[in-house]
């Protein structure tokens, strides 16, 4: 095709009715079109994959898709590793020892402790 585009336009419709039409110059759509977000998104990707391209918006998503997903996957094996650790029932993570007149608080650094510390943070 090498004349100029001067117009174009795309419809969607849903279930073989008319839901949404956009051109070079207009916008229109059904009233309840924004319930049917993730239809009209689904479009607008089948149409972006005919280019093979995807706008930097969706590109960022994606990317920070990626480090949430990989963050729950760490989240979730350290809530495993804690779920592993079997705690003495007197154990204390906190304990006050006595040094003659002196006393301090030894934080306890037994592995279930330590996770349990990273994990609140």
């Amino acid at each position: 095709m090498s004349e100029k585009v001067e117009t174009w336009a795309v419809e969607v419709s849903l279930n073989g009715e008319r839901a949404l039409s956009i051109g070079h110059d207009w916008l229109s759509g059904r009233e309840d079109i924004a319930d049917f977000k993730d239809e009209v998104v689904r479009c607008a990707e089948h149409l972006l994959s005919f280019v093979g391209g995807e706008t930097e918006q969706v590109a960022t998503l994606r990317a920070k898709l990626t480090k949430v997903e990989e963050a729950l996957a760490e989240m979730t094996e350290r809530a495993r590793k804690l779920g592993e650790a079997v705690l003495d029932p007197y154990h204390k993570p906190i304990v006050r020892k006595q040094y003659g007149f002196i006393s301090q608080d030894v934080i306890c650094t037994c592995p279930a402790c330590t996770i349990a510390r990273e994990v609140v943070k």
